[in-house]
């Protein structure tokens, strides 16, 4: 009976054993594709691009929206917008920029044939209590290094987003379009918005703590590594 148990023991200590290996050589597998995105990206040392966004949102019909988006490695951003635009922050410019090059722990689940391309999922985790992302599922064409798809659970609610590609920025990782779905909870919308869901009676009778919304962003007109002037980002002061 001992022998017996102490074997038993023994297969218990080497399946777990054989399960952390597995998952720290699929965390290892995670981080080889995650870094081939990083190597295409880090390629692109500044850029701008024209941005147009068409927006749908429950119960609201909001205009669509023009801007033009700026980007200055490594951090460096701004969005110049010519109308309105609500949208969450990580659908705009480099939507998966911050989530690849802050910490995280990551880990291949699967794979899945989408629009005839064999995609591999990987989980990413970022390892910052305040991130305002918990966890994000990226689709990965690994021949490519290209994202085909990005669902993220956030603070504020839900953002799925799906990328098409063309043009000479393709080889860079930057997109042609992305288009997203999003759940936000009503008291993240600006005060003008929900003052006007509210006017509603059809919002009124059915109240809802949560707005789903619909957007495609177009991007057209690249500069790649042409420069973008420092001042571009200063933030201009209020009179």
């Amino acid at each position: 009976m001992i022998i017996k148990n102490r074997g038993i023991r023994l297969l218990s200590c080497l399946l777990v054993f054989c399960t952390i290996q597995l998952i720290a050589a699929e965390s290892n597998d995670a981080e080889k594709i995650l870094n081939s995105i990083r190597n295409n990206l880090s390629v692109v040392k500044d850029f701008q691009v024209d941005l147009s966004i068409k927006i749908d949102l429950e119960y609201l019909n909001i205009p669509d929206a023009k801007a033009k988006y700026y980007f200055k490695s490594p951090d460096k951003s701004k969005l110049v917008s010519e109308g309105f635009g609500l949208l969450p922050k990580q659908g705009i410019g480099l939507p998966t920029n911050q989530l690849l090059n802050t910490a995280h722990t990551s880990v291949i689940t699967g794979k899945e044939t989408i629009n005839g391309r064999v995609l591999t999922k990987v989980k990413v985790i970022p390892l910052d209590e305040n991130s305002e992302i918990i966890l994000s599922t990226l689709w990965v064409e690994e021949k490519t290094s290209l994202i085909y798809k990005v669902s993220s659970s956030t603070r504020r609610g839900t953002l799925d987003m799906s990328f098409t590609y063309g043009g000479t920025e393709q080889k860079y990782g930057l997109p042609k379009t992305v288009a997203i779905v999003f759940v936000l909870p009503q008291f993240s919308l600006p005060k003008s918005l929900t003052g006007d869901l509210q006017k509603n009676n059809r919002t009124q009778k059915n109240a809802k703590k949560e707005v789903k919304g619909k957007a495609i962003v177009t991007y057209t007109n690249y500069m790649i590594n042409k420069g973008v002037n420092d001042e571009v980002f200063k933030v201009e002061k209020e009179n």
